[in-house]
């Protein structure tokens, strides 16, 4: 009959703990020698399979799981400061406002030129109006007049000339005339051609470039308004203040620092022969004794695939999620409590003896 491993190991148990009892004083020796002596109890256990998980243990900190160190996008002095450390904020929220009037009144002014450049736009879009047109005709025929009756003068001027009966002076000073005449004659024939015409396509593209480039400045001057107020990035508590009413804030400053406590996490280091136990995803016991001796559950979020082993750690970070609890609207789970995490590994099978 072929034995199993099991009645193997059972055997080899029996002839153990009966090589023990033949060496042992009292068990071995001639019944003269026991005399007096009660018999020795021997107990016999159950073996049998079953599934057992290692419970691996560790102790970590409680910190948020989010936290900003808020920084000024712009210069200025510090206006307001209205909230302490300690209280709660929205996300958007505003931590400080910094000085804005000089900006303001650079808004202004900006604002002012758009609305005359895009007047200019407009006029050079739509044109001349017809009065306007009919205008520069007019001109054409009165100055066509004026230079028809110089012409003439200085036709006669000519003949009166060439007969003695005028001056070279007096003859010049009508085809001054005449000169004179003929060009604010060409001028007004010019002026109401291009009136007819309308404005060219180059001048209009440049007063609305203009335009554009004027509304890219106000957009600017308003946005660099928007840097002098320091809102919260997320949900949570203002934990330290770094600045307050009437200081000078330079860009890139830090105001104040956030954390967001709706959700905590604790990181706790597990020795490498563990790891593998560790799954994921997975649910943990999380014990916070500064609140109390009850287990909190909390979430395996991620295991850092890196250990310090440059000094000769062996270990690896594990992450662990969980939610905080609030009172009166306080949360009692605090950055910086300490919190023992207790992991069970993965199931494998055993022999128990029971």
């Amino acid at each position: 009959m072929k034995t199993s491993p099991v009645h193997c190991r059972l055997l080899r148990c029996y002839l153990t703990v009966l090589a023990l009892c033949l060496f042992m004083p009292g068990c071995g020796g001639p019944p003269a020698e026991r005399a007096g002596r009660p018999p020795t109890d021997v107990t016999v256990a159950e073996v049998r399979r079953d599934d057992i998980a290692v419970q691996i243990s560790s102790v970590g900190t409680v910190v948020p799981l989010d936290v900003s160190r808020v920084a000024a996008r712009g210069n200025g002095r510090v206006e307001s400061f209205p909230l302490r450390e300690g209280a709660l904020v929205k996300a958007d929220e505003v931590l400080a406002q910094l000085q804005t009037s000089t900006i303001e009144i650079e808004i202004e002014a900006a604002e002012a030129l758009l609305k005359e450049k895009q007047q200019t736009l407009a006029l050079q879009e739509a044109g001349y109006r017809n009065e306007e047109i009919a205008q520069a005709e007019a001109r054409i025929r009165a100055a066509e007049a004026v230079y028809r009756r110089a012409v003439a003068a200085l036709e006669r001027r000519q003949q009166l000339h060439e007969q003695g009966s005028i001056t070279d002076d007096e003859l010049d000073d009508a085809t001054y005339t005449a000169t004179q005449t003929e060009q604010l004659y060409a001028e007004a024939t010019s002026d109401f051609e291009m009136k007819q015409a309308g404005n060219r396509a180059e001048d209009i593209e440049a007063a609305r470039a203009a335009v554009e480039a004027q509304k890219q400045e106000v957009a600017r001057l308003k946005e660099e308004m928007r840097k002098r107020t320091i809102c919260s990035p997320f949900d949570g508590y203002i934990v330290e203040k770094q600045t307050d009413v009437g200081e000078w804030v330079s860009e890139g400053g830090i105001v104040a620092t956030v954390a967001r406590l709706d959700i905590v996490e604790v990181e706790v280091q597990v020795d490498e022969k563990y790891i593998d136990q560790i799954d994921v995803g997975g649910t943990v016991d999380v014990r916070i004794e500064a609140i109390g001796p009850e287990p909190r559950k909390g979430t395996i979020q991620a295991i850092v695939p890196r250990s310090n082993w440059q000094q000769g750690s062996r270990s690896f970070p594990v992450v662990v999620r969980m939610d905080n609890e609030y009172v009166d609207g306080v949360p009692r789970l605090k950055e910086g409590m300490i919190a023992r995490i207790t992991f069970s590994g993965k199931p494998h099978e055993a022999l128990l003896a029971h």
